[in-house]
């Protein structure tokens, strides 16, 4: 049985976007790890909604931010950095702080065309650490081929500055934050092609190719099966691979032990099929957010639920969220007073 988590909230609804702020915040030089708090994202028609936790599962707090009577019709997550949030519509973006129910609407880029599925510009929010300034890159596929540029918040330029073009298409995913640099999962062939995550370094601003498993990793078994959905998470500070199958309710998870050298090691073979009540449909859309202090592995799917999975016994604990619209989760956020209008470094 489910243990419900009931979030009553403050609410700030606006088409228009607020006055510029004036909060500063400090950042610790170095590494930084962010704690497990929960940001449940959901969006209804011509608007999206932010709860957020600062203690992880069942713990989300009385607070909420929501807007309303936008002009586009469906918004998604994409990352967090220190208190701030991405989220992308098909023609507008914008990065908030649900903490201080701060937003900024992020200027027009270059026209998106609608690709397949990719019917939304890829945006991913850093943090550059040469030049303490928060930085956002898009990748967009236009008329003359795929482009990507950046946008700093806070800075000079009100636009998009251009940089060297992506070598490939991605997936519609929020990218994974880890080693300095953000990625994502290539689009590709399942049948033929070997599979790869693109990087970005955000020092270089260039981006890299790294290949999945190599089949000399993978037992016969496995290549056996037929790939289907493919992830790349942050999961225990690492970037990981999550691998599901064709007629197998098996999930695999590879992890990036060695960075520089680009091992993999497979960390988890998990059963979906011990969820209960999950139908073989909607097992397809619930993924790995997060490994949490004691080990367990937070899960989250489109059917307004988190799952927590115990590796050593093998179960699963289900919560009921009770939001409207569709659920999707950034599990790494770090409550701060980043304002998106004014993110100096101090």
């Amino acid at each position: 049985m489910g243990h419900p988590v009931r979030s009553p909230y403050l609410e700030v609804e606006s088409e228009e976007e607020s006055e510029q702020g004036t909060m500063t915040s400090s950042r610790t030089e170095g590494t930084r790890i962010p704690t497990l708090g929960i940001i449940v994202f959901t969006h209804p028609w011509h608007g999206f909604s932010l709860h957020y936790s600062r203690g992880g599962v069942g713990d989300l707090l009385d607070c909420k931010f929501s807007l309303s009577g936008l002009s586009d019709k469906l918004y998604r997550v994409s990352n967090s950095c220190d208190g701030l949030i991405c989220v992308i519509g098909e023609k507008t973006a914008y990065v908030i702080n649900p903490a201080t129910k701060e937003f900024l609407k992020l200027p027009s880029g270059t026209p998106h065309r609608k690709e397949r599925y990719e019917f939304m510009a890829q945006i991913g929010l850093y943090f550059d650490n040469q030049t303490h300034e928060y930085k956002l890159v898009r990748l967009f596929i236009s008329e003359d081929g795929i482009g990507c540029e950046i946008f700093t918040l806070g800075g000079k330029s009100s636009s998009w500055r251009r940089i060297d073009d992506p070598p490939t298409i991605v997936h519609a995913d929020p990218p994974i934050f880890v080693n300095g640099a953000l990625h994502w999962t290539v689009e590709h062939n399942i049948y033929v092609d070997p599979g790869a995550i693109m990087s970005f370094d955000v020092q270089s601003e260039k981006f890299a190719i790294i290949m999945h498993p190599e089949d000399g990793a993978i037992s016969e078994m496995e290549r056996l099966r037929i790939k289907i959905t493919l992830a790349v998470k942050l999961l225990g500070g690492h970037l990981c691979l999550v691998v599901k199958y064709i007629d197998y309710p098996d999930m695999d998870i590879w992890m990036l032990k060695d960075y520089a050298n680009k091992h993999w090691v497979k960390m988890y073979t998990i059963d979906l099929g011990t969820i209960d009540d999950l139908n073989r449909e909607m097992a397809d859309f619930i993924w790995p957010e997060a490994i949490c202090d004691n080990g367990t592995i937070l899960f989250a799917s489109l059917e307004n639920r988190l799952e927590l999975y115990d590796p050593q016994r093998k179960v699963f604990q289900k919560f009921d969220i009770e939001v409207e619209g569709e659920l999707q989760v950034q599990a790494y956020y770090t409550e701060s007073q980043v304002s998106p209008h004014r993110p100096f470094f101090m």
